[in-house]
């Protein structure tokens, strides 16, 4: 579990980097809200667009967001 503590305004944000950098193929990233995770539609595209490349689901409990399921991929493509 990564608990980050600044602002996600911030660029640098250790603990995204650290959940980044451990996810693997399989994985499944889990996140409150999804502003929690972006500020933005181009930084939360670049994000998953990351974890895509390395076969890792995302889940957003609060948006229900979920894109280990077809409506949530299907979503994620229109963005």
């Amino acid at each position: 579990m990564y608990v980050e503590k600044i602002s996600s305004r911030k660029e640098e944000r250790e603990e995204l980097k650290h959940a980044m950098k451990a996810a693997t193929n399989g994985d499944v990233l889990v996140v409150f809200k999804l502003d929690r995770l972006a500020r933005s539609t181009k930084e939360l595209y670049t994000l998953t667009e990351q974890l895509k490349e390395k076969g890792v689901e995302f889940v957003s409990i609060n948006d229900s967001f979920d894109n280990t399921i077809p409506t949530g991929k299907a979503t994620m493509a229109l963005v």
